[in-house]
C-alpha cells in the first residue's frame, strides 16, 4: 500500500515537474522569439541610421557640387543674362534672347555635367529663378519655364532666404537626393553683388543604395506613394520612368538594389501591410528567411517638419538565416534535453536563469552608483568618450557641468553620513529631473561631485540648466548649519565647459580638467556660484 502511495506520490511529482518543464521549454521559446525580433529591430534601425547620414553625405556632395559649378564667374553672368533676358520678356520661359543665352548655358555646363552623370551617377543640374521657376533643366534642355513652387519647396526656401538646402525631393521629370544652392552674380553696370536665382544638383539612390548593400549587406528600396509621384511628376515622364522603375502596391519603385526581390516581397500581404509604419517582421522569400523593415520616406519638406506625413516608405532587407538557425537550434535541443533529463534539466535552467539574472544584475552595478541610483563614474568614462567621438563627428559643440556640493565635509561631520547620503540622494534626483533630453545624463563623480553631459548644447543652454539645477536644490531646503559662510541650506557650486572637438585625438581628461578649473573659479567666487570656463582664462 505505502509502495503504492509513494508510487502515486511519484507519478503525481513527475507530472507536475514534467507539466513545469514543458512550461519553461515554452517560456524558453517566447523569450526567444522575442529576442529575435528584438535582434531584427535594432538591425532594422542601425541600417537606418546608416541611411540617414549617407543619405545626408550624398546631399552634401550634390550641394558641394552645385556651388562649384554656381560660383564661375561665366555660369552665373550668363545666368544673370538670362534671368534678365525673360524679365524682359515676360517672365516664364522668356523669349528668343532667352532661349538664346539658354542654349548658351547649357553648352558651357553641360559636357562638365555629363562627365559627373558617368563618372559619380549625377542625374539632375537645374537653374531656377526665382521663387522656382525652371530656367535651365540640363538633363532635359527641352523643358524650362514652368513653375516648380508648388513642389519644389527646397528651391524656394533657397530663393527667399538665400541659405543652402539639401534633401530628397520628388520633381517633375525625376526624384532624386539634392542640394541646393543661392546663385550669385556681380552686376556689370553697378559693379554689386545680387541675388539671380538658384542652381541644384541632384542624383537618384542607385549609387548610394549599391554603397549601402556592399558595406551593410542588406537590400534596400525607395518606395515613393503615387499620390505624391502624380501630385509632382508630369504624366508622361511618369509613364516613361515607370518602365524602369515599376509602380506596385500603389508605389512607385524609386530606388532598388535588388528589383526581383522586391517585387517578391512586395507580394507578400505582411510586407504590403508594413508599408507606412515603422516595422519590422521575419519573412521568407524563395524558401529563404529575411528581416524585413520599413521606415518613413521624408522628402525635404518632411525633414524640416517631421510631423508631415511621409510620402512613402523605405524598404530593408537582410538575410535572417543564421539567426533564424539559432533560433530552432536552441529550441530543439530545449525540448531535447527536456525529453532526456526533464528534472535535471529544470535544475540547470533554474540555476541558469538565477545566473544570467546576476550577470545582468551585476552588468548593471556596474555602470550604477549603489548609493544614488544614477550613473557611475565608470559609465562616465565610457559614455563621455562616445559622446565627444559623436560631437567631432557631427562638428557639434558638448557641454559638461562640473557640480560640487558646498561645504559637504562640513555638512556630514556635523549631522552624519546617513544624513549625508540622504543629501546625496535628494541632489542627484533634483540633478535628473532637470535634464529634460534623453541625450543628456548625470552622472555621480566622486564623493560629492556630479557631472552633466549636455549633447550639442551651447553656452546659453548649459548656463540654463546649470542654473535651473542650482535653484532646484536651494529649493530643496536641506538645513547645513556648519557652513563657513552665512548660507544655512545646502547649496552647489557649478563648472561649465561648452567644448568642440576639433582634433583627431580627442582628450576627455582635457574636458573635464576645463570644467574642473571653471568649478574652482565658481568656489572661490563664494560657492553656491556658476562660472563658464571661457569666461575666466
Amino acid at each position: 500500500m505505502k509502495l503504492k502511495k509513494l508510487s502515486i506520490v511519484f507519478i503525481l511529482v513527475s507530472i507536475l515537474v514534467a507539466t513545469s518543464d514543458l512550461l519553461l521549454v515554452y517560456i524558453s521559446y517566447k523569450n526567444s522569439k522575442q529576442s529575435l525580433q528584438y535582434g531584427l529591430e535594432q538591425k532594422t534601425f542601425q541600417l537606418q541610421n546608416t541611411y540617414q547620414l549617407t543619405l545626408a553625405q550624398v546631399g552634401g556632395f550634390m550641394r558641394q557640387t552645385a556651388a562649384y559649378i554656381a560660383n564661375d564667374e561665366r555660369v552665373n553672368q550668363l545666368f544673370l543674362e538670362g534671368s534678365r533676358a525673360v524679365a524682359a520678356e515676360g517672365g516664364g520661359a522668356g523669349g528668343i534672347e532667352a532661349l538664346r543665352i539658354r542654349k548658351e548655358l547649357y553648352q558651357l555646363v553641360s559636357s562638365g555635367w555629363n562627365e559627373m552623370t558617368k563618372n559619380y551617377k549625377g542625374r539632375q543640374l537645374h537653374f531656377h529663378l526665382p521663387i522656382a521657376v525652371s530656367f535651365l533643366r540640363v538633363h532635359k534642355p527641352d523643358k524650362f519655364g514652368d513653375d516648380l513652387s508648388d513642389i519644389r519647396h527646397s528651391i524656394v526656401v533657397a530663393n527667399t532666404t538665400l541659405e543652402n538646402t539639401i534633401g530628397f525631393e520628388s520633381g517633375r521629370v525625376y526624384a532624386g537626393v539634392r542640394g541646393v544652392v543661392p546663385v550669385f552674380s556681380k552686376d556689370p553696370e553697378t559693379g554689386n553683388k545680387i541675388h539671380i536665382g538658384a542652381l541644384e544638383a541632384g542624383t537618384s539612390f542607385a549609387l548610394m543604395l549599391q554603397q549601402l548593400k556592399e558595406t551593410l549587406s542588406a537590400d534596400f528600396a525607395i518606395l515613393m506613394t503615387i499620390e505624391h509621384t502624380k501630385n509632382t511628376m508630369w504624366p508622361e515622364f511618369i509613364k516613361e520612368y515607370s518602365l524602369t522603375h515599376p509602380i506596385i502596391n500603389n508605389h512607385l519603385l524609386e530606388g532598388f538594389t535588388n528589383k526581383t526581390q522586391v517585387k517578391s516581397l512586395m507580394k507578400n500581404i505582411s510586407v504590403q501591410q508594413l508599408l507606412n509604419k515603422e516595422k519590422t517582421i521575419l519573412t521568407k522569400i524563395n524558401g529563404q528567411y529575411f528581416g524585413v523593415g520599413v521606415f518613413p520616406l521624408r522628402n525635404y519638406l518632411g525633414t524640416v517638419d517631421s510631423t508631415r506625413k511621409s510620402i512613402g516608405s523605405v524598404l530593408v532587407w537582410f538575410s535572417a538565416e543564421n539567426e533564424v538557425r539559432d533560433f530552432d537550434k536552441g529550441l530543439i535541443n530545449s525540448i531535447l534535453v527536456a525529453i532526456i533529463g526533464f528534472i535535471v534539466v529544470e535544475l540547470l535552467i533554474y540555476f541558469g536563469l538565477i545566473f544570467e539574472s546576476k550577470l545582468i544584475k551585476q552588468s548593471q552595478m556596474a555602470m550604477t552608483d549603489g548609493l544614488t541610483d544614477i550613473p557611475n563614474r565608470h559609465y562616465f568614462n565610457v559614455m563621455f568618450k562616445q559622446e565627444l567621438l559623436q560631437a567631432k563627428r557631427n562638428n557639434q559643440s558638448l557641454s559638461l557641468i562640473l557640480c560640487d556640493i558646498d561645504y559637504f565635509k562640513q555638512y556630514n561631520d556635523h549631522y552624519g553620513h546617513i544624513m549625508g547620503d540622504k543629501a546625496l540622494q535628494l541632489v542627484a534626483k533634483t540633478i535628473k529631473l532637470q535634464l529634460k533630453r534623453k541625450i543628456d545624463f548625470v552622472a555621480r563623480y566622486g564623493g560629492e561631485e556630479f557631472i552633466i553631459v549636455l549633447s550639442a548644447a551651447n553656452k546659453t543652454t548649459s548656463v540654463k540648466i546649470a542654473k535651473a539645477i542650482q535653484n532646484a536644490v536651494y529649493e530643496l531646503k536641506i538645513e547645513h548649519q556648519t557652513r563657513l559662510d552665512n548660507e544655512t541650506r545646502i547649496t552647489i557650486s557649478s563648472g561649465i565647459i561648452c567644448y568642440t572637438p576639433a582634433s583627431k585625438t580627442v582628450i576627455p581628461e582635457k574636458v573635464i580638467n576645463m570644467a574642473d578649473k571653471a568649478l574652482y573659479q565658481a568656489k572661490f567666487n563664494g560657492r553656491n556660484q556658476i562660472a563658464y570656463y571661457n569666461d575666466i582664462i
